[in-house]
């Protein structure tokens, strides 16, 4: 499935790379996406924001083939572990600037964050050393796990918030965490 959604990127991002007239090309667009747009084929959802215009949003595709239901823009599609690279790129793109360091204390921009007593900086969350427990264990802990509903970015930190220890010190050991990257996106 990511492959697919990086190759759909790949196809849409010259259409959106170019200028455009007043009007979005929709119909050159919808040619792009065009073989995904059927009732056997999982979908894809597209939103182009281009400065002052209206968002252009678009479905294309199925959203459950098992019970036939197709995708509309209106339809919430989780992005998963794919909005990562853009949050790093991100927050790397504000290192360079200098609008932060990567070795700041991340309670620096997220004082709600407990003091350990161990320095968690912005690289450690985003190499996934931090030492944070995941937010999908957490969450599964007060009954409400993955899929049962919508989790928020508050919901998340007031879970980082309440966290009495970590798992490991800082910068010790790796572990996949979720709840680095929606600290890093929040930062």
């Amino acid at each position: 499935m990511l492959e697919r959604a990086l190759m759909i990127s790949t196809l849409a991002l010259p259409l959106l790379a170019a200028p455009v007239a007043a009007q979005y090309p929709v119909a050159r667009i919808d040619s792009v996406f065009s073989q995904w747009n059927r009732t056997d084929s999982p979908g894809c959802l597209l939103g182009v924001r281009d400065r002052d215009r209206e968002p252009l949003l678009r479905a294309y595709g199925m959203a459950n083939l098992e019970y036939a239901t197709p995708l509309t823009p209106e339809s919430i599609s989780e992005s998963g572990s794919v909005a990562k690279q853009f949050t790093a790129a991100t927050v790397a793109l504000l290192a360079v600037r200098g609008r932060l360091s990567l070795d700041d204390d991340i309670r620096k921009y997220l004082p709600e964050v407990p003091d350990f007593g161990k320095t968690i900086t912005i690289r450690h969350i985003l190499t996934h050393t931090s030492g944070l427990r995941d937010q999908w264990a957490l969450l599964g802990l007060i009954g409400r796990p993955p899929g049962s509903e919508v989790h928020t970015v508050d919901q998340i930190l007031y879970l980082v918030s309440r966290q009495r220890r970590l798992n490991f010190d800082p910068g010790s050991a790796y572990l996949y965490s979720n709840t680095g990257y929606v600290l890093a996106g929040i930062i």
